[in-house]
């Protein structure tokens, strides 16, 4: 879920952290009775798009240019 994260830095980079909390907590309280579809569906993500990955890769490659 990196690129649910990567959505989340830049929500609250935007200042729309509440926001996006109030869509992740719903997505909590679904509790796996809907499919990944509708659940990353608010956030505006899509998982058969390659954007998807690639933003989640984009994530972990901000975690290593920190490490340099």
């Amino acid at each position: 879920m990196n690129s649910l994260y990567g959505v989340y830095q830049q929500e609250e980079a935007a200042g729309r952290g509440e926001q996006f909390a109030k869509k992740y907590l719903a997505m909590l309280e679904a509790g796996g009775t809907l499919r990944h579809k509708e659940l990353l569906q608010p956030f505006g993500l899509d998982a058969t798009d390659p954007d998807f990955w690639q933003a989640g890769l984009d994530v972990i490659a901000g975690y290593i240019k920190q490490l340099d």
